[in-house]
């Protein structure tokens, strides 16, 4: 028999390799040897001393774009959690993510093209033995050249110890252990070949001694389709008194994707029960808490376009409390209002259980436009005074020279604009290209060899020269 120290230490050099996708697999297998290290005592304070429980988190966010003389694209790479379990019975994990588009002209194309790439984790928590999940991942491009890559894995493991008693050493006891998850999955499109997915599983595990008693009952499912997810499974576990029993709960979410695709992954709970069949039995666990099936439960109210104080006092007075609070771009729900909750509307949960909130922060930013200049050609009029309104007016003609349509919009920028002179019809100020210049902008695709035509209307008070250099950008904002 190993030393159950010495087997701790496996677990943690396993966890130093966290984000090695084959490291959730080497650990699942791990747990068997786990619990044949436990060293036995006679008392139940001694046998819970030998091992800590604990949550251990493992996540990563990608984002993977083409780099931008613009600005933009390139990869983004974060990665959370530790080696180490966190020696507690709740955790919450603060949400994050990245989100980037870029707009490029591709030679092999011969075009302008947009491409962007979403993935985030927003939630990732523990409660009692609870664990919730929800990530998304998402992006696209018609560029048929052009591979952007986007990828969120989130993974939390719960683990703890039982010990069985209340009757003579050695007495059988049979225990039933229910399996639950709810939760939802989405892949637009489908998901091809089950490369993205979500995983539960659960191991009771305990040294083999006969035939007589179970020692493994370790059922795992792997979810590939989108869908709800609600799921229900009890099973007996056949041991004795005196028995030490290893728990774990694992939870994990895997989604990349490339080309066009949204996929994203809730999971409201993931949870064990385990109740006592015999007489007289018992099940004391490591961590304090009770895993015995609740009488009765709190259902999960909806607090979806409440703003976030509103649902926050809501949830209080449904004997619930919050747990994390993640910001999310949201085109229809206006700003600081509710867009989702974690455990879902209706989900069955403990007094106080952590209900995670994502609130809307409003529409999304526009991507920056892309550089067209080596694309069109610009030709500006002469000034023309208009005496009743006071104004310079001048025609800038684009043409497209190149031999693909730019779509639109298409954004004549002014720049380096003279002395006290002012664009009178601008549209806006730059943000991206040469920030804080004016530009005007039309919503029509320019054909190749196509042209447009730009007003150019100026104020100068001072009736000096008025000179400015053009810039043409398209696909978003400059």
């Amino acid at each position: 028999m190993r030393n159950a120290a010495c087997s701790w230490v496996w677990i943690t050099e396993l966890f130093s390799i966290a984000l090695d996708r084959q490291f959730w697999a080497q650990l699942r297998a791990l747990l068997f040897i786990l619990s044949t290290t436990v060293i036995w005592a006679v008392s139940t304070s001694n046998v819970l001393a030998q091992q800590p429980i604990g949550i251990y988190v493992s996540t990563q966010v990608l984002t993977e774009l083409p780099s931008t003389t613009l600005g933009g694209g390139g990869t983004y790479n974060v990665s959370a959690g530790g080696n180490s379990p966190i020696l507690q019975n709740s955790y919450s994990l603060p949400p994050y993510g990245n989100s980037d588009s870029v707009v490029a002209f591709d030679p092999e194309a011969n075009g302008l093209y947009s491409a962007s790439a979403s993935s985030s984790v927003n939630v990732l928590s523990a409660y009692n033995g609870t664990l919730s999940l929800s990530g998304q991942t998402s992006g696209g491009t018609a560029d048929p050249y052009l591979v952007d890559d986007a990828e969120s894995i989130a993974n939390i493991f719960w683990f703890d110890q039982l010990v069985v008693g209340g009757l003579a050493p050695g007495k059988p006891i049979t225990l039933e252990i229910t399996d639950q998850i709810d939760g939802h999955l989405s892949f637009q499109p489908s998901n091809p070949e089950g490369a993205s997915r979500l995983y539960h599983g659960i191991q009771i595990s305990t040294p083999y001694t006969s035939s007589q008693f179970d020692y493994d009952l370790s059922p795992n499912t792997n979810y590939i389709a989108s869908g709800s997810i609600t799921s229900t499974h009890k099973y007996r576990f056949k041991t004795y008194s005196g028995a030490v029993l290893s728990l774990a709960n694992i939870l994990e979410s895997d989604l990349n994707g490339g080309g066009q695709w949204t996929y994203s992954a809730e999971v409201d709970a993931a949870r064990i029960y385990v109740d006592v069949l015999t007489l007289g039995g018992q099940v004391i666990s490591q961590s304090g808490l009770d895993y015995s099936t609740p009488n009765s439960q709190l259902v999960v109210p909806s607090v979806l376009s409440e703003s976030e104080a509103t649902a926050v006092a809501n949830l209080a007075a449904s004997g619930l409390s919050v747990g994390t609070i993640a910001a999310e771009s949201n085109s229809t729900i206006a700003s600081g209002l509710v867009v989702s909750e974690v455990p879902a509307v209706g989900t069955a949960v403990p007094a106080l259980f952590p209900v995670n909130l994502v609130v809307s922060s409003g529409p999304a930013a526009k991507p920056c436009s892309a550089d067209a200049s080596s694309l069109v050609t610009v030709a500006l009029s002469g000034y023309k005074y208009n005496a009743s309104l006071n104004l310079y007016e001048q025609t800038a003609t684009i043409t497209n020279i190149s031999a693909s349509t730019i779509k639109a919009p298409i954004n004549l920028i002014v720049e380096n604009l003279s002395g006290d002179a002012v664009l009178q019809n601008a549209v806006g100020m730059t943000t991206c290209n040469a920030p804080g210049s004016p530009y005007l902008a039309s919503d029509h695709p320019l054909t190749a060899g196509g042209s447009v035509k730009f007003p150019v209307h100026f104020t100068d008070p001072t009736q000096q020269p008025i000179t400015w250099t053009a810039d043409v950008t398209a696909q978003g904002t400059p």
